[in-house]
This record gives C-alpha cells, sequence and structure tokens, in this order.
C-alpha cells in the first residue's frame, strides 16, 4: 500500500503527503514509524527515538519534523497518549518501500500509546497496550 493509502485507511488525510510524517482530525493523530526501528518484546511493541531511531539531528530539520511535533503534543496532551500508526518498510533516511495501517482489531486489540514527549527536543516513545 502507498503511503498516503495507509493514512486514508484510518480516517486521516495528509497535508503534504510528500514530506508529513503524520496527520491529525478531531479525535485522533496518526504517526508512521519505521518497521525497522520498532522494538519486538512479550508480544508487544515499543519505539523510542533516544534508542531506535536515526539521531534526531539527522531528521530535526525537515520539513515534517514541526508538523508532528503539533500532533505529538496533541496525542500526549489531549488524546492520554494514544495514537493511530502507520508502518513504513523500507531504510530509514533512504528508500520507502511499503506502508500499513495499524489496526487494533487485526492486532489482539492492541493499540499504540505515546508514552513520553519532550516538545523541547521532539524525542518521544510510544508502546503498544490494549485498547
Amino acid at each position: 500500500m502507498n503511503f498516503s493509502s495507509a493514512f486514508d485507511a484510518l480516517g486521516y488525510d495528509l497535508k503534504a503527503p510528500r514530506t508529513d510524517w503524520s496527520a491529525e482530525r478531531d479525535n485522533g493523530v496518526c504517526l508512521s514509524l519505521w518497521a525497522k526501528e520498532i522494538k519486538f518484546k512479550d508480544g508487544g511493541c515499543s519505539f523510542d527515538t533516544k534508542r531506535d531511531a536515526m539521531p534526531i539531528e539527522s531528521w530535526n530539520h525537515k520539513p515534517g519534523f514541526r508538523r508532528r511535533l503539533e500532533h505529538l503534543r496533541k496525542a500526549h496532551e489531549t488524546l492520554g497518549g494514544r495514537i493511530d500508526v502507520v508502518i513504513v518498510s523500507g531504510t530509514p533516511g533512504a528508500s520507502y518501500e511499503d506502508a500499513h495501517p495499524w489496526k487494533p482489531e487485526q492486532r489482539k486489540g492492541m493499540a499504540w500509546y505515546v508514552t513520553d514527549f519532550d516538545y523541547d527536543t521532539g524525542h518521544f516513545s510510544a508502546e503498544t497496550r490494549p485498547a
């Protein structure tokens, strides 16, 4: 599935499909995460920009970064951390291959939640939990 279609499948419209990594609607936020950066353990998934992603200095100047900060803030402050997720395959920073919407009903009821967020740096962590 292409990137925009994966967001569409979750009910989100990317404002700038070529540069955005996230989207929002009135009652939700959706982030894209690279499959290669997600950690799997004990039946759950986690992601932390400090541990799992390329150094933030290599991508915090890109157009999608500022918009994602606002989306993360909304999720963290007003949505109890709950986010929708699009899983992107390929090599972070180099090549995109495919994208798939994370649908809790197809993932044993597991949904993604932002567990930590630092607005000043943009670092965040997220994990799956029962929806």
